[in-house]
């Protein structure tokens, strides 16, 4: 997916664009530790997060996970076990995952899907996907 143009998207749908209801910030190519960096530099709570990117469930780790930008600008995958300690215990209230696979959990361990792990760290609500969805259908998913 694109994630600039999702941004847009979610951006022009925000029912508080232009009020002075809600802030909104893009971190644009995220590595994990600048993801990490930025949630411990937040002087506020974030409320919700919303993450735009590809995701993906491992049937023979029994892992989930979630796809970044590495330092080198390549892909760098990060598990649900990762995840749970970059996301939770950060009085994240929403975590909107616009990627494919998120809300799969573990046949053996169900909390080991990215979702699910991160509800069992302590984030309160989390909407997912549970299958493969399309660029055009994961834009309309997150307006």
């Amino acid at each position: 997916m694109h994630a600039l143009s999702s941004t847009r998207a979610v951006e022009r749908a925000a029912p508080w664009t232009g009020t002075n209801l809600a802030e909104v910030q893009v971190l644009l190519d995220a590595t994990p530790a600048m993801l990490h960096r930025w949630l411990e530099a937040s002087p506020e709570p974030i409320d919700i997060l919303h993450f735009i990117g590809h995701g993906d469930f491992d049937i023979a780790t029994g892992l989930g996970y979630l796809a970044f930008e590495n330092e080198g600008e390549g892909l760098q995958t990060v598990d649900s076990q990762v995840l749970q300690q970059i996301l939770c215990r950060r009085d994240i209230r929403l975590l909107f995952l616009n990627a494919c696979e998120t809300g799969k959990g573990g046949t053996a361990n169900f909390i080991r899907g990215v979702a699910p792990a991160l509800v069992a760290g302590g984030v309160p609500a989390v909407v997912a996907n549970q299958f493969s969805v399309l660029d055009v259908s994961a834009t309309a998913f997150a307006r």
